[in-house]
């Protein structure tokens, strides 16, 4: 495309680039100090005026006569313009992506996973969209609270619900909604701490983790453990109702299945989505022995086959002619695991008071106890992480875990009901704890 250049007749250097499409202001002269001749352009004449082009020219030109070069200015004003865009940007992350983040690289269980999302929708549905910059100490502090309100709330609506129906009320361990609301903030400050120290232009993402205003106002109190476990005579009315399922005129609430699981969680002390993930490929009944697979502490863990739970399986397995993966297969599908989201309940309901599967996880390392198992062979028992390192060394053997198991079988199926004069040291009573425990 040809171009005429007109020069200005007031400022040597300025011209009038003329093409058949545009007209323009331009500036040609030499650099100083290199000796190479720039050509400026200064923008479109129908946009500036010649008065104002001559004066940019000027400007322009003294800049060259100094040695800088404009066009190279412009182009590291446009780079620090684009570096500042980015940076904006990047300190604009947002909860979501933060959490994203956190949840693909540091490659949790699925359960995991799945009890953290929840928790986030539950508890900070509105702030998942906010940039980090913008969840401050205040809006922590506030938070915390109502998170603790709204707990207490929905556990009075339950309760008075439960007493409209007859039903039990269930009371908690601790009962201001403080287990919610710590259990949330653990989680929401590891995911803010995992990317808070990331380096965006030479400074991290925040300077502080928010969360520790809790800390800072000592905010949070000191949690009371749950120590809810099944006394005897609730042992022996649960074994009882459980026995009676199965028979033809049963007409109560719980299902085979419901007796199934819970009998196992009792018999097995494991947590309720290691049995709930059991699969028959897992179930060896040559060496009478099950495998927990995907636990809490990321190893398997072998359970001895005892009699009362060897013959629970094979009744399972008689009846699985569906070809079901799982020894609890869901009803929708049977290659998944079911939910288990109402066999408690049911349970529960039929039995008259309430429980969770993890009073049945201590109720069994409880029986193990009172019948002279010590606490080392308890914890192989519940597949817990070996402290220390001589705890590491200790290793027990398949027929001593075989033997714990059966001692723990024996005393809960004993004739006469297992420690029933125990429980008057207990006032008759037992307190419920928080069922909103994620285990």
């Amino acid at each position: 495309m040809s171009q005429d250049l007109i020069k200005d007749k007031q400022v040597n250097g300025l011209y009038k680039r003329v093409s058949p499409t545009k007209a323009v202001w331009a500036v040609k002269a030499r650099q100083k100090g290199t000796g190479r001749v720039v050509t400026v352009t200064l923008g479109r004449c129908d946009v500036i005026g010649l008065a104002e082009a001559r004066k940019q020219a000027k400007e322009v030109l003294a800049k060259l006569a100094g040695g800088v070069n404009p066009n190279e200015e412009r182009e590291q004003q446009v780079a620090l313009f684009q570096r500042e865009k980015a940076l904006t940007e990047a300190r604009g992350l947002t909860l979501q992506h933060a959490f994203q983040q956190y949840l693909e690289d540091k490659g949790l269980r699925p359960s995991t996973a799945k009890g953290m999302q929840q928790c986030f929708s539950r508890n900070f549905g509105d702030w998942m969209h906010k940039p980090l910059l913008e969840i401050t100490r205040e809006s922590v502090a506030q938070r915390y609270k109502d998170i603790r309100t709204a707990v207490s709330a929905r556990r009075a609506a339950r309760n008075a619900k439960r007493l409209t129906e007859g039903a039990p009320i269930t009371k908690f361990t601790n009962a201001d909604g403080d287990g919610e609301a710590q259990r949330s903030f653990r989680y929401l400050s590891s995911v803010i701490g995992y990317v808070m120290s990331d380096y965006i232009g030479g400074r991290p993402l925040l300077e502080s983790n928010p969360i520790d205003v809790l800390r800072d106002k000592k905010m949070r109190k000191l949690l009371r453990p749950k120590t809810r476990h099944l006394l005897g005579r609730q042992i022996v009315a649960l074994r009882g109702q459980l026995e009676i399922v199965g028979h033809p005129e049963y007409k109560g609430p719980i299902t085979v299945d419901d007796a199934d699981f819970v009998m196992l969680l009792l018999l097995t002390g494991m947590r309720l989505n290691e049995l709930k993930m059991i699969l028959w490929e897992n179930v060896n009944f040559t060496d009478r022995v099950l495998k927990a697979t995907g636990t809490k502490n990321r190893t398997d863990h072998t359970i001895p086959m005892t009699e009362s739970i060897g013959r629970i399986l094979k009744r399972r397995l008689a009846a699985n002619t569906g070809g079901a993966l799982y020894v609890f297969p869901s009803v929708r599908d049977i290659k998944q695991p079911a939910s288990i989201s109402r066999g408690l309940d049911r349970v529960c309901e039929g039995v008259g008071f309430t429980f969770t599967a993890h009073d049945l996880r201590r109720t069994f390392a409880t029986v193990a106890s009172d019948v002279g198992v010590d606490v080392t062979k308890i914890g192989a028992a519940l597949n817990h992480t070996k402290i220390g390192v001589t705890a590491r060394y200790i290793q027990i053997s398949a027929n001593t875990l075989r033997e714990t198991f059966e001692s723990i079988e024996a005393a809960i199926f004993e004739p006469n009901g297992y420690d029933i004069e125990r429980d008057e040291t207990a006032n008759g009573s037992i307190e419920d704890v928080d069922t909103s425990d994620y285990l």
